[in-house]
């Protein structure tokens, strides 16, 4: 099975372009080798550097500037990212990252089956690493070089050790369980769920020792009283070695980069921009991020600013067909259920008629499986972050091992109940075969499988940016040189051999900006599709193909289109982006051409108002600046500021320098 996983994992990471945040993810854990933790912050260093370690022995031709002397603003490690990535060999640097990135969803397999095995016995081993080698969901983001295996790895080893040290309290026990927790928090900010996890998991385990039967505890009180000190003295030996573990990660340094060198903006500096100009609001950010900065490393406490900002102002969400300005509590649910396989959600309503036989018999391991997860999952309801299945990754593993014990439960009762989960187990197999090799976008079949994902969610659950290899071999296939083409993510498709003109957010100077009308093929990406990234409903630029059948549907990420096309929007920003390439060589007055085509073309479009203002400025024509600067700001207040979370800190930041006395 583990050899099974190892060729999913190959075959679909070279299957798949680079996706939006793996360049900066690779960049920065370069970076963090050589002691400069001010590169993107936003995620802690574990996952990164294990990723890079092929690179240290490659010693990549351009390996960017003196190690912490380059700009650590998070829009420009996004193009330092690209830079060092593609000014490389690019292929190689994937596919050796990506590797090493896969060891995390090798290893969780290996933990779901001991802790399974352990938990309801050997058979459940086996069926439980069989529902993870093929869990979509953990095919499609273990080998793409993010933080979200790793933290998974962490969360589920921690609480299984923790498991293990309420069975037999040793001091081995005790250690593992708190280097777990301590790789659980290296790997990815929401692993500090763990903390308050392993103390609900300490409560229930004082509360199983409390209805233990009478006549078998004398002293009763004085007993629990013990037991209660125990678990609050291994609680603090877990938290003192987790938070040893994770200082580690950042050499046991407290500033974030060498000596000698400052992060491009100051702590308090960052957090006050992100209540000045994102509206951000909370006493998280006031008061306990600026404190923490004292205790823990700093650059991990501007990681917490980050998501503390992005979470309190909010972003789009995208669920069941419809974009909403900010996140629903619904979502991940709703997530869970179109993400997972039927398979794996029909054993798992299996625990309601074994719950009997859990409660009676397996008790605490009920309790070690579901709280965490439970817990997990209701503070991710809370949360205004919606963009992808992938950060609910944690409660996988869990919810496997506890369907199984209750698969296995039934099982041992009669023949019919085994035959039903024999057939669930294949289906879930099949499924996932079936969807190969397009787990990213996975969808079970009630959704329509990979291909219809995108109706029901986006961002990260079906498009993010993967789809240029698929692209490039269509057109190949079809023969087809004179196209356009509109993809979610600023990567290059010239690298990856897409022939096709690029329109909308991320133009080339060969295509220059997109003509309006225009006939041909035109590939779109499923999320600008659905107008995720373009502002509210109306601004939706592909609104008008939405009732047009495409002529192919590539992997659940991609659509593709030929016929005769008029889309004002897309064509608008592509002006808007082509002036910001001008303005950069200096040719300011063609600039200002291409920022006013913009305008005209989408007066309501919050961007182009805020390109042509940054041009205005580079003019020095201040008040017409000015104009543009409120235009924009007032556009997005309108329309809703989640749907223009990117642009509409910018916007205000500009407009309060232009104010500024100088």
């Amino acid at each position: 099975m583990l050899l099974i996983l190892a060729a999913e994992l190959a075959f679909t990471a070279r299957h798949e372009s680079q996706t939006v945040d793996e360049a900066i993810h690779i960049y920065s854990g370069y970076r963090h080798w050589c002691g400069d933790y001010g590169v993107n912050p936003e995620h802690p260093p574990l996952a990164k550097l294990i990723a890079t370690i092929p690179l240290l022995f490659d010693h990549p031709k351009n390996p960017g500037p003196p190690c912490g002397s380059d700009n650590s603003d998070k829009s420009g490690n996004f193009t330092e990212g690209r830079q060092f990535l593609y000014s490389n060999d690019a292929r190689k640097i994937l596919t050796e990252t990506r590797s090493f990135i896969g060891l995390f969803p090798l290893l969780l397999a290996m933990l779901v089956f001991v802790a399974a095995r352990r938990m309801f016995g050997g058979w459940a081993g086996l069926l439980a690493m069989l529902l993870v080698v093929f869990e979509p969901t953990i095919i499609g983001h273990g080998t793409l070089v993010t933080t979200d295996s790793a933290e998974t790895c962490g969360y589920f080893a921690a609480v299984y050790a923790f498991y293990r040290y309420t069975q037999q309290p040793t001091n081995l026990h005790l250690i593992v369980a708190g280097v777990a927790a301590g790789l659980a928090l290296a790997a990815k900010h929401s692993g500090i769920l763990l903390l308050p996890a392993l103390v609900l998991l300490a409560a229930a385990d004082l509360w199983l020792h409390h209805r233990e039967p009478r006549d078998e505890m004398s002293g009763r009180e004085s007993k629990l009283k013990m037991q209660l000190v125990r678990q609050a003295v291994a609680l603090a030996v877990i938290f003192i070695i987790a938070f040893a573990t994770l200082w580690g990660f950042y050499r046991f340094r407290h500033a974030p980069r060498p000596r000698g060198y400052e992060m491009s903006e100051s702590l308090s500096a960052f957090i006050q921009d992100g209540l000045q100009y994102r509206h951000a609001r909370g006493l998280m950010l006031t008061r306990v991020i600026p404190l923490l900065a004292y205790v823990l490393p700093k650059s991990y406490v501007y990681g917490m600013a980050d998501i503390a900002i992005d979470n309190s102002a909010g972003r789009t969400a995208y669920v069941f067909g419809r974009l909403y300005t900010t996140g629903k509590w619904f979502y991940f649910p709703a997530a869970f259920v179109v993400k997972a396989t039927l398979g794996f959600l029909l054993l798992l309503l299996l625990t309601i008629p074994a719950a009997g036989y859990l409660w009676r018999e397996k008790r605490r391991e009920t309790l070690f499986l579901l709280i965490p997860a439970i817990f997990f999952l209701a503070v991710s309801m809370t949360s205004k972050l919606n963009f992808g299945i992938r950060h609910l990754l944690p409660i996988f593993p869990l919810l496997i091992v506890l369907a199984v014990g209750a698969a296995c439960c039934l099982a041992s009762r009669n023949r019919v109940w085994l035959c039903a989960i024999v057939l669930l187990a294949a289906f879930h197999c099949a499924s996932s075969v079936r969807a190969f090799p397009y787990y990213l976008s996975y969808s079970n079949e009630a959704f329509g499988g990979p291909q219809q994902t995108y109706g029901y969610l986006l961002d990260t659950n079906s498009d993010w940016a993967q789809g240029l290899i698929d692209d490039r071999d269509y057109l190949a296939r079809k023969h087809i040189t004179d196209c356009w083409i509109d993809y979610y993510g600023p990567l290059d498709p010239d690298y990856y051999g897409v022939p096709c003109k690029v329109l909308a957010l991320y133009p080339s100077k060969r295509a220059g900006a997109l003509p309006l009308p225009f006939e041909g093929t035109l590939i779109v990406s499923v999320a600008d599709f659905m107008g995720y990234a373009w502002g509210p409903p109306e601004m939706d630029p592909f609104g008008t193909l939405h009732h047009v059948q495409p002529v192919a549907r590539l992997g659940g990420h991609s659509l593709v289109f030929q016929g005769h096309f008029e889309l004002p929007v897309p064509s608008a920003e592509s002006h808007a982006a082509m002036a910001q390439i001008l303005a950069g060589e200096g040719r300011v007055e063609e600039a200002l051409a291409e920022a006013r085509a913009g305008v005209t073309l989408a007066p309501q479009a919050m961007d182009t108002h805020l390109s042509l203002a940054q041009i205005l400025v580079q003019a020095k024509q201040l008040p017409s600046a000015r104009t543009e600067y409120l235009e924009s700001i007032r556009l997005a207040e309108t329309q809703g500021e989640g749907y223009w979370w990117a642009s509409i800190g910018v916007a205000r930041q500009g407009l309060a320098q232009l104010n500024a006395p100088h």
